[in-house]
């Protein structure tokens, strides 16, 4: 039986600071609900964002109002902290 799903591993070495600080904001409590984040859903709504961003930037990390002229660069959707923190409401 195949799967529907595929895995892919995230390493941080324990021996670098800043991939130290990335593990614990990774790991760090919901505000709200006070339990760890999912990792996985995490990283996915990261991921999201930055697909999303890649909407409204150009090359060399400008603004390209050709490419957006007929979508608005203010976004209204949360983002994942946010939907993560309001995820123990819904």
């Amino acid at each position: 039986m195949s799967s529907t799903r595929m895995n892919k591993t995230v390493s941080f070495n324990l021996t670098d600071e800043l991939d130290i600080k990335m593990l614990e904001h990774a790991e760090k409590l919901n505000p709200i609900s006070n339990k760890k984040r999912n990792f996985s859903k995490y990283v996915k709504k990261l991921i999201e964002e930055d697909i999303r961003r890649e909407k409204f930037e150009g090359s060399g990390g400008t603004f390209n109002f050709e490419k957006t002229s007929k979508e608005s660069p203010v976004d209204d959707r949360p983002d994942a902290y946010t939907m993560e923190a309001m995820g123990s409401f819904l």
